[in-house]
């Protein structure tokens, strides 16, 4: 703890250290009275900034894209009531994001649930549908609370949770203690890998699809030691732009669901998901037919396919695994360019004379990046404008792989909002000169 919070251990004080220690860098929120003065001096004696937002939904958007960023927990503070209510769509978007992200709230005690009735519903009730945990939370075990909250919102499929704090509970002492480290990741069955190395050994056309659960840097790593190995197309979902460098010869483009990339999947004999949460997919049947493999943190309780078999637990050793057995494939660099080529061509949309088009506003941003020397992360938010913020090539997400997340785009379309808050919050994280660009329509 810092020297301030040692010398408080209020519960907000404790709640607040607890939060730093999980990595939360920021706390964003729209405070009412009760519980939230406290959570703010205690944020403000460890060390966490503070930043007064608008809303509460662009706030807990701001939060969640904060989460995606660093790959910590992020944190949204509400007022009890009305508060918690206007976070919800916010809320809804940072489970379908896959974001941890504590939705700190005020409550009411029990004396006050027996006569109060201004501001008062069941606030767990209302955020259950779209929280991965929630708790009340008082007396001395604040910190133990607050850290089993994080691990259910850090365990895949990772997401929000409701942590409410009256103002007895923030003023009341706590015990303080240490986030330990967390366990490493348990690696998929032996025998799901040795079935996923036998489909792998017999293909010849192996086609990967990266997602978002590939996006840490030691999975980032293993999965394109494989994809080098069996010199293979592989493309990336949106939110896993960058997994896959747009430079690296193997790098086919990225996977809509649509039609644009069909032509090069059709001809694969085995499909390799990585990490390829169905979150991200459109809402199109699957159409290929070649045996499936899906490397997942968790098991999919709803999926476009049936997979053939299905790796579930740390990606990293099961793809060391399939490198381990790996040949090169049939494929040879010349199809994947002439498919990128061919996908270019289909997905141009560079307007007329009369009318700039969404492509042409993308090139001229592109090339000013260029000029200026800059490495831009972009946020994007729904439309169709999002193919040509993310597949044109002149574009600067052409980056090279050390560039972190490069590309937001919001998998949810809860609300085009979640793009503007990535745009502000990559602002906010990115170490000086920042550089951003919001893409919107």
């Amino acid at each position: 703890m810092s020297a301030d919070t040692k010398a408080n251990t209020r519960g907000a004080f404790v709640l607040a250290d607890m939060l730093r220690q999980l990595g939360v860098t920021r706390v964003f929120g729209v405070p009412g009275g009760g519980s939230s003065l406290d959570l703010i001096e205690g944020a403000k004696a460890t060390g966490l900034p503070f930043t007064l937002v608008r809303h509460e939904t662009a706030g807990m958007m701001m939060a969640s894209v904060t989460a995606d960023l660093t790959g910590r927990p992020g944190a949204m503070l509400v007022t009890k009531g009305p508060g918690v209510a206007n976070a919800v769509n916010g809320v809804a978007c940072a489970a379908l994001e896959r974001s941890p992200v504590f939705l700190v709230a005020d409550g009411f005690t029990d004396k006050q649930r027996g006569y109060v009735t201004h501001q008062l519903f069941d606030q767990v009730a209302l955020v259950a549908p779209v929280t991965k945990a929630q708790a009340q939370v008082s007396g001395p075990d604040i910190a133990a609370e607050t850290l089993r909250l994080a691990e259910a919102a850090c365990a895949a499929p990772a997401g929000p949770v409701l942590l409410e704090m009256n103002g007895p509970a923030a003023q009341a002492a706590a015990v303080a203690r240490q986030v330990p480290a967390p366990p490493p990741a348990a690696s998929a069955a032996s025998a799901d890998i040795a079935a996923a190395q036998a489909l792998l050994a017999a293909a010849r056309r192996p086609v990967v699809i990266a997602g978002l659960e590939a996006r840490d840097e030691a999975t980032c790593a293993a999965l394109r030691t494989l994809v080098q190995r069996l010199g293979c197309p592989a493309l990336v979902t949106y939110k896993a732009k960058g997994v896959i460098a747009d430079a690296d010869p193997h790098y086919a483009g990225i996977f809509t669901g649509g039609e644009a990339e069909a032509a090069i999947i059709s001809q694969a004999d085995l499909i390799l998901l990585v990490g390829a949460d169905p979150v991200e997919f459109i809402l199109q049947p699957w159409r290929y037919a070649a045996p499936t493999i899906d490397i997942a943190l968790f098991a999919r309780p709803i999926h476009y396919i049936t997979p053939t078999t299905a790796c579930i637990g740390a990606l990293g050793p099961s793809l060391d695994a399939l490198t381990a057995i790996a040949a090169a494939s049939a494929w040879h660099v010349s199809d994947i360019a002439a498919h990128l080529a061919h996908m270019a061509e289909a997905l141009s949309f560079p307007g007329t004379e009369a009318a700039i088009g969404p492509q042409r506003i993308v090139e001229m941003a592109a090339a000013a990046c260029r000029r200026h020397g800059v490495d831009a992360r972009v946020s994007v938010d729904a439309g169709a404008h999002m193919i040509s913020a993310t597949t044109s090539p002149p574009w600067v997400l052409r980056c090279p792989p050390p560039l972190p997340r490069p590309c937001m785009t919001p998998p949810a379309r809860c609300s085009p909002s979640p793009a503007m808050a990535a745009w502000r919050c990559a602002w906010a994280n990115w170490p000086p000169p920042r550089r951003a660009a919001h893409v919107s329509w």
